[in-house]
């Protein structure tokens, strides 16, 4: 496996899946740099991330080292820059922890009248699925993630901007109502600010369950482009 080509561009895309994904990710790129001698993850010339694939990708392509993320967090270096906390990457949304319980009581007031419509009490699974798919938006907030990267980005002397970058960096994400393809870091997104477009993409993407397969087709047909 060699990234570098003379004749074409090579892209490493990155999914989400949250800390379970961002974790998986590390290792596997930690083994892969571990199996060819050098750093081969930062050898690409375009990296494509959505959700915490994003958050790895921002940093891969600024010249963090899948094995120095790694040591971070296997050995729980909570004085690293590169160990994250939950505090560092979610918080309450912007009308406090009072609109947030009011939010998930009527969306769970919803799950069981619709239950109660059907005449047919549901799983478990499937409360869960309708809870996901009808809550309101703004229930947890990605501020905290931004605030955390942008601090961090300075103390480790990255690039803020899509436009100061050496390699390109492609952030995707999908608007689940408008089923609109959000492509950071390319067209009118091309000088914008990179710690806040890794985190923007959390704003729209809760419902998993309706965009996760719309997001992943959309990283790679960016990473084509």
């Amino acid at each position: 496996m060699t990234p570098h080509n003379s004749k074409t561009k090579t892209a490493l895309v990155l999914a989400g899946g949250g800390i379970t994904g961002f974790l998986y990710e590390v290792g596997v790129l930690t083994a892969l740099d571990q199996l060819g001698a050098r750093g081969m993850s930062n050898e690409f010339d375009v990296y494509v991330g959505t959700s915490a694939g994003s958050v790895l990708a921002a940093l891969l392509v600024n010249g963090a080292r899948p094995a120095e993320i790694f040591e971070a967090v296997s050995e729980n270096k909570t004085d690293s820059l590169f160990y994250f906390q939950s505090r560092d990457i979610l918080g309450v949304g912007s009308g406090g922890p009072v609109r947030m319980i009011s939010q998930f009581a009527r969306a769970m007031t919803g799950t069981l009248w619709r239950a109660v419509r059907a005449k047919q009490w549901p799983s478990f699974a499937q409360m869960f699925a309708d809870f996901q798919e009808h809550h309101p938006p703004g229930f947890y907030s990605t501020e905290a993630l931004e605030a955390t990267l942008c601090a961090r980005f300075s103390a480790l002397g990255y690039h803020h901007q899509f436009d100061q970058l050496q390699h390109e960096l492609l952030v995707t994400g999908t608007d689940i109502d408008t089923g609109e393809r959000l492509i950071f870091g390319a067209g009118e997104y091309r000088d914008s600010h990179i710690c806040r477009m890794v985190a923007a993409p959390a704003r729209y993407r809760f419902s998993f369950a309706r965009s996760a397969s719309a997001i992943e087709t959309s990283s790679m047909e960016a990473s084509r482009k």
